[in-house]
């Protein structure tokens, strides 16, 4: 592991922990959607009876849980070190561009992935749905997860300097998922129902790694802007 980019990442893994505070709030949004999801199913009088129909509420809270996490990840790693005046530094500096990108990845994807996960385990448990800790969901939800921090990262890469950061944001994110959105929600749900196939995971996982290396690509003529 390059130098540069362990040092990075330990630099953002030690201000999250002065600043628990960050990461206990959107762990609480994972759990309120949860919660939101689960009581959709399984509460007194939930709306939502058929089977397929309810695993496709569950699999919709996780993509909302995803896209809440990887907007406040993508401004907790990037758009807050610029805010700061400290990202001009790192892009200043003879770290790569591409190894400066994929540390700010990595600690997005950190997040999300983990707090995907604490939806999926608070769901899974509030609405007993073994379903949602099987490892075929598990794996979706790593790889889904992937794009998302891809995404979120090439955003905050793209806005930064922006000063209407927080609408773009969203709009911008929006724009990046869509595309592979469409290919996901279902095969998420199908997931969350236990009908995933491998097939499925490895379209996505392909499609999350190709845009992966994409970003990464472009974060150098990004970093020279």
């Amino acid at each position: 592991m390059p130098l540069a980019f362990a040092a990075l990442l330990r630099k953002d893994l030690l201000s999250t922990m002065r600043r628990w505070q960050e990461p206990a709030a959107l762990l609480i949004v994972a759990g309120v959607a949860g919660l939101a999801s689960s009581y959709m199913v399984s509460g007194p009088a939930a709306p939502i009876a058929e089977y397929e129909d309810a695993a496709a509420v569950l699999a919709a809270g996780q993509i909302l849980t995803m896209l809440i996490v990887s907007l406040a990840a993508g401004f907790l790693a990037v758009l807050r070190e610029a805010e700061k005046g400290t990202l001009d530094g790192l892009r200043a500096s003879a770290i790569p561009p591409e190894e400066l990108f994929l540390a700010k990845l990595a600690y997005i994807y950190m997040l999300v992935a983990s707090l995907s996960l604490a939806y999926a385990l608070s769901t899974a448990f509030l609405a007993s749905w073994s379903q949602l800790v099987s490892p075929a969901y598990i794996a979706m939800v790593m790889v889904v997860s992937l794009y998302f921090s891809a995404a979120a990262a090439l955003t905050s890469f793209m806005i930064v300097y922006s000063e209407s950061r927080s609408l773009l944001s969203i709009v911008v994110l929006a724009g990046l998922l869509t595309p592979y959105l469409q290919q996901a929600v279902q095969p998420l749900g199908y997931a969350a129902a236990g009908l995933a196939t491998l097939g499925d995971t490895a379209l996505l996982a392909g499609v999350a790694v190709a845009f992966t290396v994409i970003a990464t690509l472009l974060s150098k003529p990004l970093a020279e802007i």
